[in-house]
């Protein structure tokens, strides 16, 4: 073989291998980046959903400042089964 074509065999095996060590090395490599991007996209999407909740939070207890009534109704309500004071409560349900 001609001494060029070596010399050109030799610049595109280390062409390659220095493309293959950019995306393959830990920390900086192209696959490094592409996870942190996914992470990135992640957090993003974690953040949106906790804006959102947030909001509602905020509509809720708006709400409830507005509305004592709301308040009254929620607590007896079935989660809480909460009574006022000298309330009786007869349960007629079978068990």
């Amino acid at each position: 073989m001609p001494e060029r074509q070596r010399l050109y065999i030799l610049a595109a095996i280390l062409l390659i291998v220095s493309l293959a060590g950019m995306t393959l090395v830990p920390g900086i490599g192209g696959l490094a980046l592409y996870r942190q991007h996914q992470q990135s996209q992640t957090a993003q999407a974690i953040i949106a959903k906790l804006r959102t909740d947030n909001e509602q939070g905020q509509k809720s207890i708006n709400v409830a400042q507005e509305n004592p009534d709301f308040l009254v109704e929620i607590s007896r309500g079935p989660s809480f089964n909460l009574v006022q004071r000298d309330e009786i409560i007869l349960d007629y349900s079978k068990k």
